[in-house]
């Protein structure tokens, strides 16, 4: 039943990162300054942070490639910082506020006058967007944060969907 449990491909180390790293960061922080925690606690709050991110990644992956809805595939969708493609994405939000917001620097030096693009209230725009993103999907996880216990419940369910959707995938080629 464990082996079945934990029959799953080989993935890099970042497939396993979720938002919910950053909410059990946080919370081994104050478990941390909080001196009365019990060596159990700790070994509770380890042992179902690394097996919740497990089941978590798996099933957001799941979620990922079978649901169309926005909302629901904004809230599984991997952190922007941990993503292969980080590069393009921050290229595309870059010269989005390049576009959307043109900004230009005036200089003046005597008689002439002299108007530049300001890159860098497009890199600011930038790194914005992706600390705001970075905060919702953190306060998100946060409230809820129930979904990462299900997936730890559910998980042989999920690789099983999983499984027969690959095999009808396959099937169809």
């Amino acid at each position: 039943m464990i082996r079945n449990y934990f029959s799953t491909p080989k993935m890099p180390i970042f497939f396993f990162y979720t938002p919910y790293t950053i909410v059990y960061l946080v919370k081994f922080i104050f478990m941390i300054q909080n001196e009365t925690t019990s060596w159990i606690s700790w070994v509770w709050n380890i042992v179902i942070f690394l097996l919740g991110s497990y089941t978590y990644a798996w099933l957001s992956s799941y979620i990922l490639d079978t649901k169309d809805n926005v909302l629901l595939r904004f809230f599984f969708m991997k952190s922007v910082l941990f993503r292969k493609n980080f590069g393009t994405i921050a290229k595309m939000t870059f010269d989005t506020h390049r576009r959307i917001n043109p900004t230009f620097k005036q200089k003046i030096e005597g008689d002439k006058v002299d108007f530049r693009e300001s890159f860098e209230t497009y890199i600011k725009g930038t790194f914005f967007s992706f600390i705001i993103v970075i905060i919702v999907k953190f306060i998100l996880a946060w409230i809820l944060h129930p979904i990462f216990w299900i997936s730890i419940i559910i998980h042989p369910i999920i690789m099983k969907k999983y499984r027969q959707k690959i095999s009808e995938h396959l099937a169809s080629e």
